[in-house]
């Protein structure tokens, strides 16, 4: 059972909107001080995927109470204030993680703030902040915080998006003098970027290389829609990105007059969270960014306006490469803000409805011969000026028509028939438990997670409340939402005015796509047809009926030292259990099985049917209940839980919050002993499987990779890449089934790994009454190695595929070795100073790259093996050059060995990275695994600190040396089908 989704999380997470952000996550709006932890959206193709920030924009239905116009209070742990020359601050101290301090500088400005002249400079003026400012030259920025243990791209970073620019860093604090230093790059970030002329004409070209990610099959259809989205609005042509015109041939100075137009203390907000004194903090902040001037004529700083249309806008954008049938239908309304009581508790009811009608798009998709894959719904702010409620589902190829027909029925049966009093129960104890679980966690929050609410009540006036009031206003307005105020919402939300209908299908012989007059021919269609009611059904009986018969601890062992604090039981059927007890998050439990054998013990010929069988088990629940029972009898419970079958091993992956362990453990007793595999979900996991896989190779970064993994493991026939119809259809549900069971027929060799908020003790009954109970046959097994080889050889293949100019590389260094935990060390610590060698070069030198990747490490089953990944992309006419500079940079470490300057910002990195994972469940779990798998002492996950500060620059040139040989190198280009695209743009 996999986390329950909230539904399709709302935004605009499209090309360029973003950009220069190494990542993005989605957060759910339901809690003020919690990262939200349920699984995203599936469709990211979507325009409004991504967002989640809630804005009310429906009066409740019945009449306000008193007081419920008061504005939302403040949360009174963050300190605020404002400078005289405008600018805002925001502080807050804060424990997690230890000896760090989150850094924000967020400007309200963005791309809709270019001239036409001017389009992209936005995002240009962010990158130039890296490459020079008053106190630190050229690349000493990055250098200096690569020194303290700041990774760039995870603990320094920035993003450019329409209406914004924000910055982030995060710093140790247990070393003098470095917050001061965090608060001097932040000024200088604000006030004293360089600009230096031969540092802005390398960046266009890195900016160039990050232009050039972004084209393809979505970026083309993106620019058929686009214009009727943002109809006659400035959004239509402000993406971030800016145009390549401006990108390479921008005067110097127009850069510094954006700069100085938009970058200036009134449009701006410093965040500071972490262990820091507030008051010292406080008073740096008024001495140091008080000196900032805003301009003699300031620039008005407008909000634009994306104008409303009586007729229906529809677009059909089809493309070649197009790998999925995408189908969206917004609707645009005014945005508000939450700001009153009775704004908060409108934003309530949309979480509510979507919650409801998520569940009901979910419920249709579990069947086989539904039209699409997926569905879902969203109501909220896409852009600053605008909000909107959406539907989209993934289509089946073969069902285009019936899908859109489908997803736009079941809005209808909501807005005539409305929801049931069952379904809004559940919804409102979903909801209510996912806010009291945040409060219970609410001292584990992070630093990172609390200054992203701060630059969201900065700039979207989003609330900032605190979770302590958010419960309490959650749980007094819960009970007094009513069916007939949820009803009321979709007959404000689905308008026939301002709305825009978008389909993208890939561009095929054979493919019938509908027009853009029969997409309104449905449209029609959808008003004059007839539903009915929604009949909500559930299944009212216990998870498990009957109580396994007890097992009992046999045996306990107890290991204290160096604080480690773990306890090893041995069960009466053989298994064994390690727990750690931590309190390193308010509410959780983690749990973590592992069995050796795996799929590699069946015959090659059961591979498809083998690997799949875990998945398919999931899909069809447990026990008497098939998925959709199952999610409605979890309502309202933390709990996850999933058994899987890898290549060497099965087991189970699962969480829980403290309340609801011991549903987690029923429910992995009911998939150890109560199994179902359901017709229906079989069928509908081989339909999605060939729908997925159908036009995947019609994209051209999908087949180069498929290709790596073909040529990498030699064409093995348990790496078979990307899987064909007919393979899909091979895979046999009744083998799967007898697999599965065979697989979890006997727990003797298990070892079950407990981390999280608990007391051995406390827990003991519930190990014993649901995994010591687990039958037990004492088999002896192990995996079979399944022999897949690296090619012995060096090999360089050429492909060609696609139409954008753009190129992907591959240099793979790969081959069998003696494992070792010290060689392996060694070998990352290799790998992290390559991963600044070639950054430093591809990027820094040469501008040909946006953001290389270097990767890779050692494996110890079933045989040892180590490997070096580069990964880049860029213009198809740099890709030799790139290459031959890749392995200047391998062959210049192996000879030379790592600058001292390079072995420092690995030694910190490593050192600040091990002093992050210590307080983390999730290292600590994986750790424990492997130790107790190989039946090494735990104490030895300590060994890491030493290795750390033993790490010598010959060891790194050694390792170099021994991993990387060029003349073995895997190499993997492709370009362009046309040789006339592989110009600059």
């Amino acid at each position: 059972m996999k986390l329950k989704q909230w539904g399709f999380a709302l935004g605009l997470l499209l090309m360029g909107v973003a950009a220069c952000k190494t990542s993005t996550k989605v957060k759910g709006g339901l809690s003020s001080n919690d990262e939200q932890q349920n699984s995203p959206a599936k469709d990211t193709s979507s325009p409004l995927s991504g967002l989640g920030s809630i804005s009310a924009n429906t009066s409740t239905v019945e009449e306000k109470a008193s007081g419920m116009e008061a504005a939302l209070p403040f949360d009174e742990s963050i300190r605020t204030g404002q400078l005289e020359n405008g600018m805002r601050y925001y502080l807050r101290k804060n424990a997690k993680p230890e000896n760090r301090i989150e850094l924000r500088l967020a400007i309200d400005a963005g791309s809709m703030q270019e001239e036409d002249s001017q389009r992209g400079l936005a995002h240009f003026v962010e990158h130039m902040c890296f490459n020079g400012t008053a106190n630190f030259k050229k690349n000493e920025l990055v250098d200096f915080l690569e020194k303290t243990g700041v990774r760039f791209g995870a603990d320094l970073n920035a993003y450019t998006s329409f209406d914004e620019t924000v910055y982030m860093l995060q710093l140790p604090t247990d070393k003098e003098g470095l917050v001061d230093k965090g608060l001097v790059v932040m000024q200088d970030w604000a006030s004293a970027v360089s600009f230096e002329e031969e540092e802005i004409d390398k960046e266009r070209g890195v900016i160039l290389s990050e232009w050039r990610t972004r084209l393809g099959a979505d970026e083309r259809m993106r620019q058929v829609y686009w214009p009727k989205l943002f109809y006659n609005s400035r959004y239509a042509n402000r993406l971030p990105i800016g145009t390549t015109e401006v990108i390479q041939n921008a005067p110097y100075e127009r850069l510094t007059t954006f700069y100085k137009d938009w970058y200036r203390p009134n449009l701006m907000a410093l965040i500071v969270v972490g262990d820091i004194d507030l008051d010292e903090i406080e008073a740096k902040i008024k001495t140091n960014f008080s000196k900032m001037e805003n301009p003699e004529n300031p620039k008005e700083k407008k909000l634009f306006e994306v104008p409303g249309h009586k007729e229906t806008f529809v677009a059909v954008a089809t493309d070649k490469e197009a790998t999925n049938v995408s189908f969206q239908m917004i609707h645009k309304h005014a945005p508000k803000s939450i700001k009153t009581l009775d704004d908060f508790r409108t934003s309530i009811t949309h979480q509510l409805y979507n919650i409801m009608l998520n569940a009901r798009y979910n419920e249709l998709s579990q069947d086989p011969k539904a039209p699409f894959l997926y569905a879902g719904s969203g109501y909220g702010n896409y852009v600053r000026n605008s909000d909107a409620y959406f539907i989209q589902a993934a289509a089946k190829e073969n069902s285009i028509e019936e899908a859109i027909a489908l997803v736009l029925r079941e809005q209808k049966r909501v807005l005539e028939h409305g929801f049931t009093d069952t379904e809004l129960e559940r919804a409102k104890a979903e909801y209510l438990n996912y806010v009291e679980q945040a409060y219970r966690k609410r001292d584990k929050v992070t630093s990172a997670s609390i200054a992203s609410e701060c630059v969201s009540h900065f700039l979207q006036d989003a609330p900032l409340f605190g979770i302590e009031k958010e419960l309490q206003l959650v749980k007094e307005f819960l009970p007094s939402i009513k069916l007939k105020e949820m009803n009321a919402l979709p007959k404000a939300w689905i308008t026939k005015e301002n709305r825009t209908a978008i389909l993208t299908a890939p561009a095929k012989e054979g493919l019938k796509i509908p027009t853009e007059d029969r997409i309104r021919e449905l449209l029609a269609e959808n008003e004059k047809i007839e539903v009915e009611a929604y009949k909500d059904k559930f299944l009212d009986m216990p998870l498990l009926e009957k109580a396994p018969k007890t097992g009992k601890v046999t045996a306990q062992k107890e290991v204290k030292e160096k604080e480690l604090n773990i306890t090893e039981w041995t069960l009466s059927n053989g298994a064994k259990v390690i727990l750690k007890p931590t309190d390193f998050e308010g509410d959780q439990i983690m749990l973590q099985a592992y069995s050796p054998g795996g799929h590699s013990i069946y015959d090659v010929k059961d591979f498809l049917t083998a690997s799949s069988a875990a998945e398919l088990i999931d899909r069809s629940g447990v026990g008497q209940f098939d998925l959709i029972a199952l999610e409605k009898k979890l309502t309202a419970k933390t709990v996850s839980i999933s058994p899987y079958i890898s290549e060497l091993s099965e087991g189970f992956s699962g969480r829980s919050s403290t309340a609801d362990f011991e549903t987690m453990l029923k429910l992995l007793y009911l998939y150890a002993t109560q199994s179902r595999l359901d017709e229906k979900a079989y069928e509908a996991y081989l339909e999605e499987a060939i729908e997925q896989s159908r036009n995947a190779l019609s994209n051209p970064q999908q087949y180069f990779f498929n290709e790596y993994q073909k040529a990498l493991s030699q064409n093995h026939p348990r790496r078979p890449g990307l899987l064909s119809e007919e393979q899909i259809r091979s895979i046999d549900m009744k083998r799967a089934h007898e697999i599965y069971k065979e697989r979890f027929a006997d727990f003797s060799d298990f070892t079950f790994v407990l981390v999280g908020n608990f007391k051995p003790e406390e827990i003991k009954g519930q190990v014993e009454q649901y995994i010591a109970s687990l039958p037990s046959t004492n088999r002896k097994e192990n995996y079979k190695d399944p022999e897949v080889k690296f090619p012995a050889k060096g090999m360089t293949k050429n492909l060609k595929k696609g139409l954008a100019p753009q190129s992907n590389v591959i240099l793979s260094f790969a081959q069998e070795v003696n494992w070792s935990a010290e060689e392996a060390f060694k070998l990352d610590a290799a790998i992290s100073v390559l991963s600044i060698m070639v950054r430093e070069n591809l990027r820094e030198d040469k501008g040909g790259v946006y953001s290389p990747f270097v990767g890779g490490g050692m494996s110890r089953e079933p045989k040892g093996t180590s490997q070096i990944i580069v990964f880049f992309q860029c213009a198809p006419d740099d890709v030799e050059v790139l290459v031959e500079a890749v392995k200047e940079e391998v062959a210049k470490l192996q000879k030379d060995g790592p600058s001292e300057e390079n072995l420092e910002k690995v030694r910190e990195t490593k050192r600040r990275g091990l002093e992050t994972s210590l307080k983390e469940n999730r290292f600590w779990i994986g750790q424990l695994l492997n130790k107790y798998r190989f039946n090494e002492n735990p104490l030895s996950i300590f060994d890491k600190e030493k290795m750390i500060e033993d790490l010598k620059a010959d060891d790194i040139k050694k390792a170099i040396n021994q991993y990387a040989d060029i003349e073995k190198a895997l190499i993997l280009t492709i370009k362009p089908e046309k040789e006339v695209d592989n110009k600059r743009p």
